[in-house]
């Protein structure tokens, strides 16, 4: 019995841990570099001041730490750019327990990411303007492709992807019609150009004040 014990122990140690581990080794915070993975979700100013504060006051919260991933040897951030650059700015003293390693295939470790990106505490007015402006970029990828990145219904894409479509038809029509009043004032006679600004003087004041 007790050798079979051995045996099964051994097993369980030799089989490979997978996920998030902590990071034992040390680690050069200066110079992570971001996964080419993590490119989604970076914060704008107003975002980054108010989590530079946050970490400057309660440090890296228990599961919000980091999450690294190995390249050729090489750290690179998954998760976490912009705590990373919001913790420099605020000073923080990085340590090892700010940080996890994901261990897993790439795939798996992409599917982690996109994750983290989309669910962490997305307000619906962030999650629209992120998904448009990965629509934006990606305009020729399938629906459903562009649906699994954004963690939304492909119907929803579609319907982003017509709505930034009608916008791109509205603004050529727009110019259309500038144009089209631009070229027959130009095209018109004197005695017909101030007869519009007569006729039109009351609204050109509203627009602009006197002229």
């Amino acid at each position: 019995m007790a050798k079979g014990a051995t045996a099964m122990v051994d097993t369980v140690t030799r089989t490979p841990q997978r996920g998030l581990i902590p990071i034992i080794v040390p680690i050069d915070f200066a110079n992570l570099q971001s996964h080419p993975s993590s490119k989604l979700g970076q914060a704008d100013k107003y975002e980054r001041k108010a989590l530079a504060a946050s970490i400057k006051k309660n440090g890296i919260r228990v599961g919000d730490q980091l999450v690294l991933r190995r390249v050729n040897g090489v750290w690179t951030i998954g998760d976490g750019n912009n705590r990373k650059t919001c913790g420099d700015d605020a000073g923080h003293a990085w340590t090892n327990a700010d940080f996890l390693e994901f261990v897993g295939t790439d795939a798996e470790f992409e599917e982690f990411v996109r994750d983290r990106n989309t669910r962490r505490h997305e307000t619906p007015e962030e999650r629209e303007r992120r998904t448009r402006e990965l629509v934006k970029l990606h305009m020729h990828w399938p629906l459903r492709k562009l649906a699994d990145m954004a963690r939304v219904s492909h119907t929803k894409i579609a319907q982003i992807k017509k709505e930034i479509e009608d916008e791109g038809k509205e603004k050529v029509a727009d110019s259309k019609r500038y144009d089209a009043l631009v070229k027959a004032w130009d095209a018109a006679e004197f005695e017909d150009q101030a007869k519009f600004a007569k006729t039109y003087r009351v609204d050109i004041e509203d627009m602009f004040g006197e002229v």
